[in-house]
């Protein structure tokens, strides 16, 4: 089931699920799409603007759905993140989406639609950058990577060492990719869409959070066994998550590090991918072989 190879030129579907973006700076964001050598093709919906929502529930949807069902478009970037997919995803043609198999790229609150995707449809997503970013980012070597693994997405991929990176708890692990955002990890627990860790690595990243809530959370995934069923687990980036000045806490390291060690599966911390840069694509639904003790992850899609 995995999506084709994305060819240079290659029209690229342009959707806002969640929340909306400036017109001015998404037009800006377009233009560097077309430098890099792809056509896109932009939702109907993608400037629109309902709250904290990229327009109504049913034009997001709609967006989705004609991008899965157009033959021309080989792939289908997300503007950006915020909030929105758990409002529609239960409304998915996931029947659409295995009769048409492309690859759908986003992350944060996408984290929803990737593994929802996968683990109905057997569909590969990719947890990677968004449009948006593209202006600043553009260069940058975790862009180069996503094109170079959309266009050989069954070659094996490896991610660099960032000096932030250290074993939470030791071994080997190998299992397909899930995960994504803590927060909406936590949200499909009790669901028709709930994250399934059974054998799999998982893959965590969290931003803005304070340290007592990203307890709480990874206390919930403990609770429901979704952390002791995984074969290992990776951590990525914990941006901004720090607790006010005046308040006591606990660093997030040793939270996570406390929790690994109660679980005991193969763990590490410093995945670059995430609400940080760098943010390397992740594709969720790949085979994966981690080694905790060197930090190191890689991943392989086959046929």
């Amino acid at each position: 089931m995995i999506p084709k190879p994305l060819r240079k030129g290659a029209y690229i579907g342009i959707v806002a699920p969640s929340s909306s973006v400036d017109p001015d700076k998404t037009h800006q964001a377009i233009d560097y799409l077309y430098d890099t050598g792809y056509v896109p093709i932009l939702g109907d919906a993608i400037f629109d603007q309902n709250g904290f929502l990229a327009g109504n529930d049913k034009d997001r949807l709609a967006d989705l759905h004609r991008m899965f069902a157009d033959p021309e478009i080989e792939a289908i970037l997300c503007l950006r993140g915020g909030y929105g997919c758990l409002r529609i995803v239960d409304q998915l043609d996931f029947g659409l989406i295995r009769r048409n198999p492309k690859w759908l790229i986003g992350y944060s609150d996408i984290t929803t639609l990737l593994n929802s995707i996968y683990q109905i449809t057997g569909i590969p997503t990719i947890h990677g950058p968004m449009l948006a970013e593209l202006p600043k980012s553009a260069g940058e070597d975790w862009w180069f990577d996503l094109w170079r693994l959309l266009r050989n997405p069954t070659g094996s991929y490896s991610y660099p060492k960032t000096k932030k990176a250290h074993c939470l708890f030791p071994g080997n692990a190998v299992g397909s990719m899930i995960g994504g955002n803590l927060s909406l990890l936590v949200a499909s627990l009790g669901t028709a869409f709930e994250i399934d860790t059974a054998g799999r690595i998982l893959f965590i990243e969290e931003v803005g959070e304070n340290p007592y809530r990203i307890d709480r959370m990874l206390t919930q995934l403990r609770l429901a066994g979704k952390l002791q069923a995984c074969s290992g687990i990776v951590f990525g980036d914990f941006t901004e998550c720090h607790a006010p000045a005046n308040k006591p806490s606990i660093p997030v390291r040793e939270i996570l590090t406390d929790h690994m060690q109660r679980v005991r599966k193969p763990a590490f911390y410093g995945l670059p991918a995430g609400h940080s840069l760098p943010n390397y694509p992740i594709p969720i639904g790949a085979e994966a072989f981690v080694d905790a003790n060197a930090c190191f992850c890689m991943v392989s899609l086959t046929n």
